[in-house]
């Protein structure tokens, strides 16, 4: 979180401009957020987490080396 809280995750889902996220804590709607080094912003919350926007698309390479 920008002012640094960090809260455990995992990733269920990734795209080229967002991810779905578990999580316990499910941060406020367009709340910023940093999963590893993507900055991205919440756009929805599900039942098992959060879903994010990437703040830009993300390169299918760089995802592959940021993910595996």
């Amino acid at each position: 979180m920008p002012n640094g809280d960090v809260h455990a995750c995992r990733v269920l889902d990734v795209s080229l401009s967002g991810a779905s996220i578990a999580m316990r804590t499910k941060p406020p709607m367009d709340s910023v957020v940093v999963l590893g080094r993507l900055r991205g912003r919440v756009v929805r919350h599900h039942s098992r987490g959060v879903g994010i926007q990437f703040a830009e698309v993300q390169d299918p390479d760089s995802l592959a080396r940021t993910f595996g």
